[in-house]
């Protein structure tokens, strides 16, 4: 049989219990790939950068390990990269930041480290961003608050705690409150500065995931002129509803709307 010519590969939950075939990567017409819950296994191969007309590639849930090879950066055309739920190490190459297309980018579930490359900052196309349950270190990434594609909260997780009274200032562009949601364990103790923070700009993005950051002491929200939008009762679920440790709230509002 010939497939020289095949674009669109799926075989999902098939059980291939082997590594990725030679055989399979040499047909360069592929632009989806779609090898999610096969049981794959071994190493990433160099050669998977060969295949340039690739804008799908899902190879999540599966048993893959080693590093992400340099070469998935010559995937100029993909859209969406799936490698979560393996065992993949090492650090994120550089040269991923030449996947300039890139919607969509899962390696949650891994077990990769050193700290996140600042690179993402500069993938704008950027809606879907998972980096958690590996084991990076390092600061923060405040550059999420860049990605204002974003669809969904952020996952990322990083091992060094953010320091008592840090600050985690977003920028006064619209961000969506709910992109920091599964950091919030590690803002126990951070001094949050949230600019133009409107119900009418965010939706209900801040009264849904507000409950998420239980631990934080000090929730400041100031210099925001639209914040009378923000009705005081859902507020008042928020606090009494779910846990909360909130010991000082400012919102320098004027003109609270009661419901």
């Amino acid at each position: 049989m010939n497939l020289t010519q095949l674009e669109n590969l799926k075989l999902t939950q098939v059980n291939i219990s082997s590594g990725l075939p030679d055989s399979l990567l040499n047909l360069s017409s592929l632009a989806t790939i779609d090898l999610s819950e096969t049981r794959l296994n071994g190493k990433l191969p160099d050669s998977i950068g060969y295949l340039g007309f690739l804008n799908y590639l899902d190879l999540s849930s599966n048993e893959l390990f080693g590093p992400l090879p340099e070469s998935l950066g010559n995937l100029t055309r993909i859209t969406q990269l799936r490698l979560s739920g393996n065992g993949l190490n090492g650090q994120v190459p550089s040269t991923l930041s030449n996947l300039e297309q890139l919607t969509e980018f899962r390696v949650g579930y891994n077990n990769l480290d050193g700290t996140i490359p600042e690179f993402f900052s500069k993938l704008i196309k950027l809606e879907y961003l998972s980096l958690r349950s590996n084991n990076f270190s390092g600061p923060f990434p405040r550059w999420v608050a860049n990605l204002t594609q974003l669809r969904e909260p952020v996952s990322v997780e990083v091992k060094e705690d953010i320091e008592d009274g840090d600050k985690i200032e977003l920028p006064p562009t619209v961000v969506p409150f709910s992109r920091l949601f599964a950091c919030a364990s590690r803002l126990d103790w951070a001094l949050m500065v949230v600019r133009s923070l409107s119900a009418t700009a965010h939706g209900t993005a801040l009264l849904v995931y507000l409950h998420y950051f239980a631990k934080i002491i000090h929730f400041l929200v100031h210099d925001n002129p639209d914040t009378r939008d923000v009705l005081l009762n859902d507020f008042y679920d928020v606090m009494f509803f779910k846990p909360c440790a909130f010991r000082f709230l400012n919102l320098e509002i004027i003109g609270f709307v009661m419901h």
